[in-house]
């Protein structure tokens, strides 16, 4: 496959991403204001008060939630998945990149099913959603991809042929436009 061909690919699948998260936004907007959302008593702590709304009930909203969320995972793996269309020998990259994707989107389905079912432990009074959120989200995906971007630098974003056309381009410049 071409350069060419697996870029528009990755663009036409951009396109669909965005116009299928537009859709649920839009339907989630829709989806119109719930009158259990206003603060109840805490069933523990008196002098507390929690929303009324709860994860429980509302099986719908959590799955739109959780593919609002898997969209945009997908979202950005296509945007990085974009530097490496046509590049030859960056098959290692590319399941690399989708290999962070699958544990990003897999951490983020096991947080939103925490909110309904204890899937994951309970932290220093956190709840399980929060515990995978803080000791999981936000550490293993960003230190997997920011590894990745370090291992590959050179093959991914500044290939050899790109740092000779740079290379080219300056000295063709002849030290123009120096401040």
């Amino acid at each position: 496959m071409s350069d060419r061909d697996s870029r528009t690919r990755l663009a036409w699948m951009l396109l669909a991403l965005l116009a299928a998260l537009s859709l649920v936004l839009g339907a989630l907007i829709l989806n119109g204001s719930r009158s259990d959302w206003g603060p109840v008593d805490h069933p523990r702590f008196s002098t507390m008060e929690r929303s009324g709304w709860n994860w429980e009930s509302n099986d719908p909203l959590l799955a739109c939630v959780w593919l609002v969320g898997t969209m945009q995972i997908a979202l950005y793996l296509c945007l990085l998945g974009l530097g490496l269309a046509g590049k030859k020998g960056s098959g290692p990259l590319r399941v690399a990149l989708l290999l962070g994707g699958l544990l990003h989107a897999g951490i983020f389905s096991w947080m939103v099913l925490a909110h309904v079912h204890p899937v994951a432990p309970s932290l220093w009074s956190f709840p399980p959603p929060t515990v995978v959120m803080v000791f999981f989200l936000w550490i293993l995906p960003p230190i997997y991809f920011v590894i990745l971007y370090v291992v590959s630098f050179d093959r991914w974003i500044l290939t050899e042929e790109a740092h000779r056309d740079f290379l080219r381009l300056v000295r063709s410049r002849g030290g123009k436009g120096r401040g």
